[in-house]
Formats: structure tokens, sequence, C-alpha cells
């Protein structure tokens, strides 16, 4: 009879090529993860810009009021959108002053979009929707862009409809 003795666990050998191929495969992925995030954090603005736009027609629409839209750039923080009947909505001074019969309308903080850069062609940073078609107030773009990686851009035409375009990402038609 004869009595073996079975290994149990890993030599050092086999830890070693197996933290070998660990690291050489978190070398692959995080190049693509930041690439990821970058691509996510611009996405998530536009889109979220988007939808407030969306919002402020739907609004004008069913409201049958005219409604605003302002732009404002809030120095350190960034920027900020406000929607209102009121077409003296300043969210960078309180986002309270943004309502929608006299109730706190929706807005969106730039500060959750710290390296967002935002801009629009629009006159004094504004628009809206007229009612009761709810026709543009004036054509032209939203840009929001991620210095360095990509830009994304909110075009709207005069009856009030709206498309997102990019010509640096391709989760986006190219814009005209």
């Amino acid at each position: 009879m004869s009595s073996r003795k079975y290994s149990q666990g890993v030599t050092v050998i086999e830890l070693m090529i197996t933290l070998v191929i660990i690291g050489i495969l978190a070398a692959i992925a995080v190049p693509s993860y930041n690439q990821f995030m970058k691509r996510s954090k611009l996405t998530g603005a536009a889109e979220k810009v988007f939808g407030q736009l969306q919002y402020a027609r739907s609004e004008s629409i069913a409201s049958g009021k005219d409604i605003f839209v302002s732009f404002k750039d809030t120095g350190a923080v960034g920027w900020c959108m406000g929607v209102s009947d009121l077409a003296s909505c300043d969210c960078s001074a309180s986002f309270a002053s943004c309502t929608i019969n006299s109730v706190q309308a929706r807005y969106v903080n730039g500060a959750d979009y710290p390296e967002i850069v935002l801009s629009t062609d629009f006159a004094g940073d504004d628009t809206g929707f007229v009612a009761p078609r709810s026709v543009a107030l004036e054509t032209g773009v939203v840009s929001l862009a991620l210095p360095a990686y990509g830009t994304v851009e909110i075009r709207m035409n005069i009856l009030g409809r709206m498309r997102l375009c990019s010509d640096t990402l391709d989760d986006y038609a190219g814009c005209p």
C-alpha cells in the first residue's frame, strides 16, 4: 500500500501567472472603461437637456401657455437650465424662480455634469415655445461638449421640433 499525499492549494508560480493575467486584462479594460464613462457623461447630459426641452414644448401644448427655457452660466458650478411660464426665470439665482403655474418646474443643474460645457446660439441664451401650436421662439442649437472628447448638439427648428446629433459620437446621427 502506497500512501500519496495530495497537495491542496496553489503554488507560488501558479499565483504569479494568475496575477500577471489579471494585470494584463486590467490594462486592456481601463482605457475602454474611461471612454465609456466619458461617453456616458456626455450623452447623459445631452439627453437630460433634450428631455427638458421636450417637456417645455409638451407643457406649452398642454397648458396653452407660452413656456420659456433659460440657459445660464452659473460661474464655478458651470451652467443651469430652467423651464418656466414666466420670461424672467433665472436658474442661476434660484431654481425656485423657475415655475409653471406657481409650482417649481423642472430644471437641469450643470453641477450634476461637472465636466460638461453647455453653450447656445439663442439670443440671450433663452428660448421657448409659443402657444397654441408650441412653435419655437427661434431656431437654434444647444451644444454640450466634453473637452478633448466630443460634442453633442440639440438642434431646434422654428416648428419646435428637436433632434440630437453629433459629428464626434457614434451614438447619434451626424449633424447637418
